[in-house]
């Protein structure tokens, strides 16, 4: 099976009425890209730059992206004016962390923020935001 032939574009720009009119226009030639450039405006172009080719394009590119469901594990926050990092209260320590928590929904569970850890060892986060109160060691 033989390929196709990659299309060809020509730049045709012209100044009409003291505005630019620069317009991409298929074409094998110069010769008709000019012709197509004065059918379309009514104007012979002044510049024509090309030939350029459209960029290639891979598989992965051509299919539609489809939107990622949204993750919905925080929708159990309570929004009771509670701030973020609050000057007093809501400090704790788990699993080696110092942590900011705020309630959930469920009075067993709370939202974790991971603050510093407490030998100053650094590794990365840990990836779960929800814990149980009972894990918690409340400042």
């Amino acid at each position: 099976m033989r390929r196709k032939h990659r299309q060809t574009y020509f730049i045709c720009s012209v100044i009409k009425d003291n505005r630019l009119i620069s317009i991409p226009i298929e074409a094998e030639t110069e010769e008709i890209a000019s012709v197509v450039f004065k059918q379309q405006i009514g104007i012979v172009p002044e510049i024509i730059l090309g030939a350029f080719y459209k960029k290639k394009r891979s598989k992965k590119e051509l299919k539609p992206r489809l939107e990622k469901p949204k993750l919905e594990k925080r929708k159990g926050i309570k929004r009771s004016g509670l701030r973020l990092k609050p000057l007093n209260g809501n400090r704790g320590t788990y699993d080696g962390w110092d942590i900011t928590y705020i309630p959930t929904n469920d009075d067993n569970k709370v939202f974790v923020f991971y603050n510093k850890r407490l030998d100053n060892i650094k590794i990365p986060k840990p990836r779960n935001n929800i814990v149980n109160v009972k894990d918690i060691i409340i400042k």
